[in-house]
């Protein structure tokens, strides 16, 4: 009889998200202004921004190697082209990428005992409505960077200054951190739900800086010393974009020197990305996409579209029981040799135990607990 060990925790990356800030609003300083239509600020916006492409130039300074954009009415201003005649000026179109969240309380197993229970265990993401259905954001990359390319939903460890339209600084350069996206299950509650262990918010980059570092790669290599200096292997990527507030933080002011609904000029420096598995449960959130798009490069849609839950709002990705047979999906990757809990890969052949459908994607395919273990009674033969 085939049998598969419970009770076996998870790894956890409440460790990894341990030095996060808890949320992108931490520095905002201001007050939030009432919300406007979104159309009319980015039709504001647009035009402030192609004043200042008209007034401004990329400075490099000879002696120290910095890079900014700078206005042409100081002194060192040299008859450099203005921002708008500059060839090395890109600009590119990202639509507002943001989910709103809706928490779902539904009954599961406690993998512990067996037991049901009612528990906030499923998160519903709804695209965020906007009527700016693409915004356009003006680039000067300085380093394209040697390493990888970041997926949508990597943990990135990121570097920033930002600027406003008059050249002033907003905030300067943070510690290089870790910043995630989206908020998961596990982050909402504060709480691995499979191992109890706390877990905290991570701190979440706007959609304009997220959407950005997909211009860039990361360094090939990062290290951080003990006194949180960072040595590279490679060139980070990095570059300087002028990001309209609708894709920035659009009413809520950041700081003294940012008012809402004012663009912001962001230069970020890309060192490293990570994948992650969303949910924990075992299988990279890269693999929880249609078959049929694994190994190619996925956008936001390929994440977010993919459900099998029968819960369309709820991806797999970020879904802690993806065929929703009230069995998480980690016990179900598990099986005992030897005495010892291990894992199949999430798409071991070994893993079709009732139909060709992998067991954890098979709402008919439920084990049950029998003497402290899950056992399938209806396998195919």
């Amino acid at each position: 009889m085939k049998r598969i060990f419970a009770g076996l925790s998870i790894l956890s990356l409440s460790l990894f998200f341990a030095n996060c800030k808890s949320d992108d609003n931490a520095n905002t300083g201001g007050t939030v202004v009432p919300l406007r239509d979104r159309t009319e600020v980015y039709t504001e916006n647009t035009d402030s921004i192609a004043k200042y492409l008209k007034n401004n130039y990329i400075y490099e300074n000879p002696t120290t190697g910095e890079i900014k954009f700078d206005s042409i009415t100081n002194g060192i201003y040299d008859g450099e082209p203005t921002l708008d005649k500059d060839t090395r000026l890109k600009s590119v179109t990202f639509k507002n990428d943001l989910y709103a969240i809706k928490s779902i309380a539904t009954k599961t197993i406690d993998p512990m005992t067996g037991m049901w229970k009612d528990a906030v265990t499923r998160l519903e993401y709804t695209p965020v409505e906007d009527d700016v259905k693409e915004y356009t954001i003006h680039y000067f990359i300085i380093n394209e960077g040697t390493g990888k390319k970041a997926m949508p939903i990597d943990s990135v460890y990121v570097k920033s200054k930002v600027h406003n339209l008059d050249n002033e600084v907003v905030t300067n350069p943070y510690k290089p951190e870790y910043y995630s996206f989206p908020l998961t299950i596990h982050e909402f509650n504060g709480r691995n739900l499979v191992t109890g262990k706390t877990v905290a918010r991570p701190a979440q980059l706007t959609s304009g800086e997220r959407q950005v570092l997909s211009l860039i790669k990361t360094a090939e290599g990062v290290s951080i010393g003990a006194d949180g200096s960072i040595q590279t292997q490679g060139t980070p990527g990095r570059l300087i974009a002028i990001i309209p507030s609708g894709l920035y933080t659009f009413n809520n002011p950041v700081g003294t020197k940012l008012k809402g609904y004012q663009p912001a000029i962001v230069d970020i420096t890309l060192y490293n990305s990570l994948d992650r598995d969303h949910d924990l449960d075992g299988i990279p959130s890269k693999y929880e996409v249609d078959p049929s798009k694994i190994g190619t490069e996925l956008t936001m849609e390929d994440y977010f579209g993919y459900s099998t839950s029968g819960f369309e709002k709820t991806p797999n990705f970020l879904n802690i029981d993806d065929d929703d047979d009230g069995v998480p999906t980690y016990l179900e990757l598990q099986y005992k040799e030897n005495g010892i809990v291990k894992y199949y890969q999430y798409d071991d052949e070994r893993l079709k135990i009732c139909t060709d459908t992998p067991n954890y994607l098979d709402k008919t395919c439920r084990p049950y607990m029998e003497d402290g273990e899950w056992v399938w009674k209806n396998k195919k033969p």
